[in-house]
C-alpha cells in the first residue's frame, strides 16, 4: 500500500502561519525527536510542505546535504527564506548535537517575531485602506465626473481660477495613454531611487523615522522587542553572549543596531563587559542596560531577557494604540481638505456662471 506519513506530519498539516518557518521548525524538531535521521526528515518535510517556494527550497537543501554539505551550509544559500539567525542557530545545533531542541526554540522565537510583524501590519492597515479608497474615489471623479465640467466651461469660454484649470487639465490627462506611461515610468524610477538611497543612507532614514512623533517610539519599541527576543532565544540554547548579541542585532533589522554591533564586540574583546559597552551609546535605554547588567552579575541572562522582551511587547501594544489614535484624525483632516479643495475649485466657477447667466 501507499506509504503513510510518520507520526506528526499529519498533525503539522493543520498548522497555519503566515511565516512558513514556524510550522517547519516544529515539524522538523518533532521528526528528529522521533529518531528519524536528517536526510529522511528533509525528504518528509519537502514532500508534505504546503508552501511551493519553501518546498522547492527544501528539495535543493536535501540534494546538497545528500551531496556532503552541512545542513547550515545548505540553508545559508537561501537567505530570503532562512534568515541569518535561523541558519546560525541550526549551525549551533549541529555543533552541540541538539538540533531538535534548537529548532523548538527557533519556532518559539519565530512565532513571537511573527506577532510583532502582524502588529505592525495591523497598525498600517487602516491608513493604507483609507488612502487606497480615497485614491480610487479621486480617480473615478477625474475619469467620469470632471470631463463633463471641462465641456461646460469650454462651451462658455469663461475665465477660471488656476486651481480649477489644474484640475481640468488633470481630468484630460487621465484619458491620455501617454500620461499613464509617463506616470508608470516615473513611479518605477522613484521606487528605484528610494531603494538605492535606503541602502546607501540607512542611518539617515532611520534617524528621520525616529524623529517623527508617534512613529519614532513605535519603531524603537518594535526594534528592541525583536532584539531581546532573538537574544533570549540564542542565549537560552547556549550561544556565547557576544555571538548572540551579534546575531540579535542582525535579526533586529535596525541599521543603527547592526552598525553598532561591531563596536560592542570590539569593546568586549578589549576587556569591557557588555553593560559597559552599551552605556556609551544612546541607542540602548537604561532599563535594557540594567537588565543586561543584572544578567551578567547573576548569570540568569535568558529569563531576564525574556521578561524584558515581554515588557517591550507591552510597550509596542501601547505605542500602536497611540499611533492609530494619531493617524486617524490626521487622515480625516487630509481627506476633508481634499474634498474642500475639489468642491470649491468646481463650485466657485459654476456659481459665477450661474450669476452671469441670471444677470
Amino acid at each position: 500500500g501507499a506509504r503513510q506519513p510518520p507520526h506528526g506530519v499529519e498533525a503539522m498539516r493543520s498548522m497555519k502561519s503566515s511565516q512558513p518557518l514556524v510550522p517547519l521548525a516544529r515539524q522538523w524538531s518533532m521528526l528528529l525527536s522521533s529518531g528519524i535521521n536528517l536526510l529522511e526528515t528533509l525528504d518528509l518535510l519537502q514532500r508534505y510542505c504546503q508552501d511551493k517556494q519553501l518546498k522547492d527550497c527544501l528539495h535543493q537543501v536535501l540534494l546538497k546535504v545528500s551531496g556532503g554539505h552541512r545542513l547550515s551550509q545548505a540553508l545559508s544559500g537561501y537567505p530570503r527564506i532562512f534568515v541569518p539567525h535561523f541558519v546560525a542557530m541550526v549551525r549551533l545545533g549541529e555543533e552541540m548535537g541538539g538540533l531538535n531542541q534548537v529548532l523548538v526554540r527557533l519556532a518559539d522565537w519565530l512565532e513571537r517575531d511573527e506577532k510583532i510583524v502582524l502588529r505592525w501590519r495591523g497598525a498600517l492597515m487602516y491608513p493604507v485602506f483609507v488612502l487606497g479608497v480615497s485614491a480610487l474615489l479621486v480617480f473615478l471623479l477625474f475619469f467620469f465626473v470632471l470631463p463633463a465640467f471641462v465641456e461646460v466651461f469650454a462651451a462658455f469660454k469663461m475665465p477660471l481660477p488656476w486651481i480649477t484649470r489644474v484640475l481640468l487639465w488633470l481630468a484630460v490627462q487621465v484619458h491620455n495613454p501617454l500620461a499613464w506611461l509617463l506616470v508608470g515610468f516615473l513611479s518605477l524610477e522613484g521606487y528605484r531611487q528610494l531603494r538605492l538611497r535606503w541602502r546607501s543612507q540607512k542611518r539617515r532614514w532611520v534617524n528621520s523615522i525616529q524623529s517623527i512623533p508617534g512613529l519614532g517610539p513605535l519603531y524603537r519599541a518594535g526594534t528592541l522587542s525583536r532584539l531581546c527576543l532573538a537574544l533570549e532565544c540564542s542565549v537560552s540554547v547556549g550561544v556565547p553572549l557576544l555571538r548572540a548579541w551579534s546575531l540579535a542585532a542582525e535579526v533586529s533589522q535596525c541599521p543603527l543596531l547592526q552598525e553598532d554591533a561591531g563596536r560592542v564586540l570590539s569593546c568586549c574583546k578589549a576587556g569591557e563587559t557588555l553593560t559597559e559597552a552599551l552605556e556609551v551609546s544612546p541607542l540602548y535605554p537604561s532599563h535594557l542596560r540594567e537588565m543586561v547588567r543584572a544578567g551578567e552579575e547573576v548569570g540568569l541572562m535568558a529569563p531576564l531577557l525574556a521578561r524584558l522582551g515581554s515588557l517591550y511587547d507591552q510597550e509596542l501594544e501601547h505605542r500602536l494604540a497611540i499611533f492609530t489614535a494619531l493617524i486617524e484624525p490626521a487622515l480625516l483632516s487630509g481627506l476633508a481638505l481634499l474634498v474642500a479643495v475639489l468642491v470649491l475649485s468646481l463650485m466657485l466657477p459654476l456659481y459665477s456662471l450661474i450669476n452671469q447667466m441670471a444677470g
